[in-house]
């Protein structure tokens, strides 16, 4: 999809509009800027309009596009149907990036309506894994489930971490020498898994019978903490449906 007569526009470039303008240009795109007060008129002969744009700013943006134009959103919580109707176009991708994208380690889960193309789709694909990892979702209400698991997923990681720095520092561990500790903790948990990992297993690795481990384990098994994580899972999918 990459040629000389692409013509990509961007419309807005709050955070994570700057991420996808920034792997656009390091992809060799190149791309038109809009920002809120640009006059909207350059993006009508556009082939791709990404639309990076606050939900609530959308209903200022109302373009007269090509039918085959491709339309990318990342805003959240705006439906395919509401683009439809506002810039009368039927190509659309849906997406939800996650913060780490900031990073190029992103989770980009996005769902396209059926008139988007295979050439729309791998121009999409590698967009999105330039950003990290992405996967093309069923259905538009997945696009929900992403936002609740992925979105708001690193506040989850980072409250998890949080607290276990606490509980570090309530053992008399000094403050920084528990964050180096818990944190050299987590990478090296993490560099010993990947997407086939038999998470079980591994715990089982650890805890040998009648240790340390397993004493931790019991507590955190009479608190019913997978329930916890559950519940606060489905919960975000419920706000995102609402939104």
């Amino acid at each position: 999809m990459k040629n000389s007569k692409q013509k990509i526009a961007v419309i807005g470039h709050g955070v994570m509009g700057t991420i996808i303008i920034n792997n656009l240009k390091k992809l060799g795109y190149k791309i038109i800027v809009i920002g809120r007060n640009d006059n909207i008129v350059k993006v009508n002969d556009c082939n791709v309009v990404i639309l990076a744009t606050k939900p609530q700013d959308f209903i200022n943006i109302n373009p007269q596009l090509n039918k085959n134009t491709l339309i990318i959103s990342i805003m959240a919580g705006t439906t395919i149907q509401k683009i439809k109707t506002q810039l009368k176009v039927s190509k659309i991708i849906r997406s939800m990036p996650n913060m780490p994208a900031r990073i190029n380690q992103g989770f980009i889960g996005w769902f396209a309506t059926k008139q988007v193309t295979n050439i729309d789709k791998k121009f999409a694909e590698e967009l999105f894994n330039k950003m990290g990892e992405s996967i093309e979702l069923s259905n538009e209400d997945s696009i929900n489930k992403v936002t609740a698991i992925a979105g708001s997923g690193p506040a989850y990681v980072f409250h998890a971490i949080q607290s276990y720095i606490n509980g570090a520092i309530t053992l008399g561990i000094k403050e920084s020498d528990a964050r180096k500790m818990v944190f050299q903790t987590i990478r090296g948990s993490l560099a010993m898994i990947d997407e086939k990992t038999d998470l079980d297993i591994l715990i089982k690795s650890v805890a040998s019978k009648g240790g340390t481990t397993e004493s931790a384990l019991k507590v955190f098994n009479k608190k019913n903490t997978s329930k916890i994580w559950e519940e606060a899972i489905q919960k975000a999918y419920n706000r995102a449906k609402e939104l």
